[in-house]
């Protein structure tokens, strides 16, 4: 969520159509709703935030204009209100407001730019469209790179999630060669030490070899996404997801004692998730190890 842009302004046209005394207090008003949004924001409620930071977008547009600093930071947190309420067509119609005043204030490659242009490309990868996801993604990694470098962790975030949108195409060499970009530089920021986002990349590397019928490296990347992840934490879904998706490929294998032996591990990590009230879906892996018994024929479970 955006924090406040600026202290009060106001712009000279408005001193022509109103008191400075009266414009001052407008915008008083409209920082004290401002606030009072975030403070619903931070606590989750959402309903309320959004409703709270209309009224403060509504007064700051009506009054300061659409090309102002405080008009755009409103605008931004309503990207945000919607995008959690999962309204992703009116957070994105926030999202390209905000660009078009940060470059009618600033410049077309402010780095205010490079964060907006991934929140864009994400919203279109939500909204499955996923050219315009890369597009965006791609201007977010020109703007990223030239004024944060490529070893950056933000850098690292976006070439994983244009990784993601070619896995979404069934462009498999693509997502692999960005993956495969993303991990390099997870693990020079950390000079060479795997950190948990590394045992995410893993995974998905994982995922995207399963795809490709390779199973030997998506069995040698699922084990080192499980092996990276417990270091972190020895109970996340993370784990139980790469449990239950080797349990998949020894299944189709052939190798059904292995493939009950994941599956076990999957959701015996997804009760002990469960007990911790931590929302799970441990159904799947039950239906698989359901499924492999039932095929080696072990009728007595």
């Amino acid at each position: 969520q955006q924090s406040e842009l600026s202290s009060l302004t106001i712009s000279p046209l408005q001193k022509d159509t109103l008191s400075y005394s009266k414009l001052l207090s407008i915008q008083k008003e409209s920082l004290k709703q401002y606030l009072k949004a975030e403070d619903f924001f931070y606590k989750n409620d959402i309903s309320s935030s959004l409703k709270t930071h209309k009224a403060s977008y509504d007064s700051r547009n009506k009054y300061l204009g659409n090309k102002h600093i405080d008009t755009l930071t409103s605008s931004l947190s309503l990207a945000d209100c919607y995008f959690k309420l999962g309204d992703y067509s009116s957070s994105l119609n926030h999202l390209l407001s905000s660009i078009d005043i940060i470059k009618s204030i600033y410049t077309d490659d402010n780095p205010l730019c490079a964060s907006l242009y991934h929140k864009i490309g994400l919203v279109y990868d939500l909204l499955n469209q996923y050219e315009l996801a890369l597009q965006c993604y791609k201007l977010s990694i020109s703007l990223k790179t030239k004024y944060f470098g490529k070893n950056n962790l933000t850098t690292a975030n976006t070439y994983y999630n244009i990784a993601g949108v070619y896995e979404s195409l069934n462009q498999y060499t693509s997502s692999l060669h960005f993956y495969f970009i993303s991990l390099y530089i997870y693990l020079n920021i950390n000079n060479n030490k795997e950190s948990f986002d590394c045992s995410t990349v893993y995974s998905n590397i994982a995922l995207v070899y399963d795809k490709l019928g390779q199973n030997e490296e998506a069995i040698k990347y699922y084990n080192r996404a499980i092996r990276i992840a417990s270091i972190y934490q020895s109970l996340h879904p993370l784990i139980a997801i790469c449990h239950n998706n080797l349990g998949l490929i020894y299944f189709k294998s052939l190798q059904y004692n292995t493939a009950i032996e994941c599956f076990k591990k999957s959701i015996s990590i997804f009760n002990e998730l469960k007990a911790l009230k931590i929302p799970v879906d441990v159904i799947v892996a039950m239906n698989n190890l359901a499924a492999v018994y039932f095929k080696d024929e072990q009728f007595d479970w």
